[in-house]
């Protein structure tokens, strides 16, 4: 890659629907696209978006280790950003960490108590709610009924709440 081409992939990073394009586009395979990536780190180590977008593909490749990894070092660079937050979050839910998605879920939304916008906050109701039906599920599993009556109840709680702040999102629909 040439600096101009440099410049163009790191801002093409700064933008989520790009790096799904990017991912699932018949030019670039995911090998290609891991390989940009991994010229844009070792030329970009300090850039937010560079984390944050090969967490992403790492986790579009079911690779959740290293999106884990990644969404970890986006934070380093910037902790408070609220995208990478939540997309580790998701990532912790799906790797069975629930109690540590539930406290950075919950923390998110408590920065969020007055300053509300609707697309972020429905997600991360909903993803909230998956992580305690993920949660409730796994306790299910192991006889664990009062701890899973709470998890669902959890659960329902904030779908109501995401159904309460956009009745029209059809995410809410699934639940």
């Amino acid at each position: 890659m040439n600096n101009l081409q440099d410049a163009l992939f790191l801002k093409e990073l700064q933008n989520i629907d790009k790096i799904k394009t990017i991912l699932y586009t018949k030019q670039n395979n995911a090998l290609t696209v891991d390989q940009l990536i991994q010229q844009a780190v070792e030329a970009e180590p300090s850039n937010f978006y560079v984390w944050y977008a090969w967490g992403i593909i790492k986790k579009l490749q079911d690779n959740l280790v290293a999106a884990e990894n990644s969404f970890r070092k986006a934070l380093e660079l910037q902790p408070l950003n609220k995208f990478a937050l939540q997309e580790l979050g998701r990532v912790l839910t799906f790797r069975k960490k629930f109690a540590e998605a539930e406290k950075i879920f919950l923390d998110i939304l408590e920065s969020q108590i007055g300053n509300i916008t609707s697309l972020l906050s429905t997600d991360l109701l909903l993803h909230i709610a998956d992580n305690y039906i993920d949660w409730a599920n796994d306790e299910f599993k192991n006889n664990e009924y009062e701890s899973w009556k709470d998890r669902t109840e959890k659960a329902f709680d904030f779908i109501l709440l995401a159904l309460d702040l956009n009745n029209s999102e059809r995410k809410i629909s699934n639940y």
